[in-house]
């Protein structure tokens, strides 16, 4: 009898064992499931930014919603409105100012929920002289989508390693900058600290024509005591101007009233 009490315990183990393995298929049937739905989501996304390069203006907006499109923060500093998935032939042109896009680094790909229809993921792109990061709400509706569509986006910080901070102080009517650590990649952290809403445009003086190619635009409207951030790269040596262009009640621009100031690249 005195034997009886380990005979249990073996049994009870082996018992347990093979309760434990019968789950193990599943699991990493799981598993395998959810790193083939982040492939999808990431092949997704970069087919949204091949089409925009490969100007298939109908296979990009297929990379939105209806809503993800409208409210989009992408390319608005080429695009100065929301706009419709049924207006981007007018607008699409205006998007593709600065060139291609660039897709630097995808990451942080997160399945929201067991029905895998939900997910976020993180993004770094270039266009032009200007890097961005954005974070990507990924949705795939039931019975309307073939693939993983951007449902909203959001603008997420980015300062590269290597990059000089430069702070830029938006007044009545000036811009305020530190010049010594001025770089061709570079991030210039700007502040209304006006009490009116300013912008700020950095704008490349071409010569020896008597004109200036933009940028990028570090912020559109900026309400005093908000903040933004532009991250340049790459910047041609030349000379450079920051301006806001933003007009007052009297209907002249703040770059006529001293909200102007160059800079140069060596």
């Amino acid at each position: 009898m005195r034997f009886q009490a380990p005979r249990l315990r073996v049994c009870l183990s082996v018992v347990l064992l093979v309760f434990g393995f019968s789950f193990l298929p599943v699991r990493v049937s799981a598993d395998h499931e959810i790193e083939e739905t982040k492939e999808a989501i990431a092949k997704s996304i970069r087919k949204t930014f091949d089409d925009f390069n490969n100007d298939d203006y109908l296979g990009f907006i297929d990379g939105f919603t209806d809503l993800g499109f409208l409210n989009k923060k992408l390319f608005a500093m080429h695009v100065e409105t929301p706009v419709p998935k049924d207006e981007i032939a007018v607008f699409f042109g205006a998007m593709k100012l600065k060139g291609p896009v660039t897709v630097r680094n995808l990451s942080n790909i997160r399945i929201l929920d067991h029905a895998m229809v939900q997910a976020t993921a993180e993004i770094e792109i270039q266009q032009g002289h200007v890097r961005e990061r954005y974070g990507l709400w990924m949705v795939k509706r039931l019975g309307l989508d073939k693939r993983y569509k951007i449902e909203k986006d959001v603008r997420l910080p980015l300062f590269p390693d290597g990059f000089p901070v430069v702070d830029v102080r938006l007044t009545e009517h000036k811009i305020e900058f530190d010049k010594n650590p001025m770089a061709r990649d570079m991030v210039l952290k700007i502040a209304n600290a006006g009490t009116i809403a300013h912008e700020l445009i950095v704008f490349h003086k071409v010569m020896p024509a008597d004109w200036e190619d933009s940028v990028g635009r570090g912020a559109r409207e900026l309400k005093p005591g908000e903040t933004a951030d532009l991250v340049l790269t790459g910047l041609d040596p030349g000379e450079y101007a920051m301006v806001c262009c933003r007009v007052d009640a009297d209907s002249k621009p703040h770059c006529d009233k001293g909200e102007r100031t160059e800079f140069s690249i060596n």
